[in-house]
This record gives structure tokens, C-alpha cells and sequence, in this order.
């Protein structure tokens, strides 16, 4: 039969469980290998060790954590009103999921300052994306994106040079996405600037990036069949004809097709 007795605690075994306490580290189970021991027995042993010191507390198997006294909580509330979280609980000791549970509810939202807003409209300028303003400016990147929607001055007005590459790109069939480069600006506000010339009647239609096709006249064919004929590249023909390669060779092969089948051209 075996011995059921259980090993006696020494008192440096004690002191060490205190000090990891305290500390927040060797976590229990590190703490179990070390004695030699199972660290239910760990837990245990800390559990009779608090009866005569209430510091020597493992709240989880991750360490101890810090009760929160009534100045530390009317410090955080304080705080919340004019700092990040993050700053807040750097400067407490505290982590940033743990100060957001005592707030709860009742956190108040940071109010951007005058200062913050014209930080931002500089740093939009200077070209600097959503994060590196949030990084700046200490904060979130959904805020920062809800003040840049809520900036109206920060949307350009359209110039009357813009306009007038629009309606060159369209009538050259330039890509929306060339324009957009050349002129700074996005392939969606280009496309939307492209609808309203388009209702005035200034610049043609894009369907799929590309202005509509121009349909072949029985004129244009019949150039394009001489021009061939003369053993004009494809690529001439396209330049001359304000044409691309691909529209020239398309039209030839119609053309040959109704050949065949004896349709006149």
C-alpha cells in the first residue's frame, strides 16, 4: 500500500510563491515544475498563504492582477476625457482591455480640438495615408476616417483644366485610370466628373474605362480595306484612322466574312 502523505511546504518554497505573486511571474505551472510539484498544489498552497496576506493573489493561471482603488478609478475616468486609453494605461501600470472594462459606458469620446483638425488637413495634403495620421495623431483609424468624410473642404473643387482633360481623354479614348494620374485624382471621382460634363454634353461616354465604341461608316471601311490593299501595317492604319489595332483587324475580319458569303460591302 502506498503512502498518501503529502509533502511539507518549506518556507522558501513560501516566499518564492509570494514574491511570483506579487510579481505576476513565474506563472504556477512554471513555479509547479520547479518544486517538483503539480500546480493545483501550486494554486492551493497560495490560496492558505492569502489567509494571512491578502496581496498573495492569482486571479488567473496568466498572473495576478491589481485591484482598482477608488482614486485610480476617478483618475481614469478623468483621464478618458482628454487622453488615448493607450497613454492612460501606460502611465498607470495597467493594461488597455483592463481599463476599458472599469470605464464601460461610461467612457466619453475624445473630442477632436481645432488644432487636431488643422493637423489633419496638413497632413492630408502633404499626401500621408490613414494610419500614418492616425499613428501622428494618436488615434484610431475609423476616427480619423469619420473626420475625413465629415471635411468637406478637403474635397477639391473641379478646375477648368481638369475638366479639359477629361474631355480630351474621352474624345482620345484615354483610359479613366491615365487620367486619373495625370491629374490627381481618383479613377471614381474621374468617372464621376465624366457623368456630370456627360449630362452638359461636353465629354463623351466611358463604358468600362473606354469611350464608347464609334461604329464603322461604309466610308471608313472601304479606307481601311484600301489602306490594307496599299500593305499599310496595322498599327498605321490605327494612328491615321484614330483607331486601335485591335478595332482595324475586328473590322477586316467582318469584312472578309461577308465576302464569303457574298454580301456586298
Amino acid at each position: 500500500m502506498t503512502s498518501s502523505r503529502r509533502k511539507p511546504w518549506t518556507p522558501e518554497e513560501d516566499s518564492e510563491i509570494k514574491a511570483a505573486t506579487w510579481a505576476g511571474h513565474p506563472l504556477p505551472r512554471t513555479l509547479a515544475r520547479q518544486f517538483g510539484r503539480t500546480t493545483k498544489a501550486v494554486l492551493m498552497r497560495a490560496a492558505v498563504l492569502r489567509k494571512t496576506d491578502p496581496s498573495v493573489r492569482w486571479a488567473t493561471l496568466r498572473g495576478r492582477t491589481k485591484p482598482w482603488t477608488k482614486p485610480q478609478l476617478a483618475e481614469l475616468r478623468r483621464r478618458a476625457e482628454t487622453e488615448p486609453i493607450a497613454q492612460i494605461a501606460a502611465s498607470m501600470g495597467r493594461t488597455i482591455g483592463s481599463c476599458k472594462s472599469k470605464l464601460g459606458s461610461k467612457r466619453r469620446k475624445r473630442r477632436w480640438t481645432k488644432a487636431e483638425r488643422s493637423r489633419l488637413a496638413d497632413l492630408l495634403a502633404q499626401g500621408a495615408t490613414v494610419q500614418q495620421i492616425a499613428a501622428q495623431l494618436d488615434r484610431s483609424g475609423s476616427s480619423v476616417h469619420g473626420q475625413i468624410r465629415g471635411m468637406k473642404p478637403y474635397r477639391k473643387s473641379w478646375t477648368a483644366a481638369e475638366d479639359a482633360a477629361i474631355i480630351e481623354g474621352a474624345a482620345a479614348r484615354t483610359s479613366m485610370a491615365k487620367i486619373a494620374e495625370q491629374i490627381g485624382r481618383t479613377v471614381d471621382a474621374v468617372r464621376s466628373r465624366a457623368n456630370k460634363l456627360r449630362t452638359k454634353g461636353a465629354a463623351a461616354k466611358w463604358v468600362k474605362g473606354s469611350p464608347v465604341r464609334r461604329h464603322w461608316t461604309t466610308a471608313t471601311v472601304r479606307e481601311l480595306i484600301t489602306r490594307r490593299e496599299r500593305g499599310e501595317s496595322y498599327s498605321r492604319i490605327a494612328a491615321a484612322m484614330g483607331r486601335t489595332v485591335e478595332a482595324c483587324r475586328s473590322q477586316l475580319a467582318k469584312h472578309h466574312k461577308r465576302v464569303a458569303l457574298g454580301h456586298a460591302v
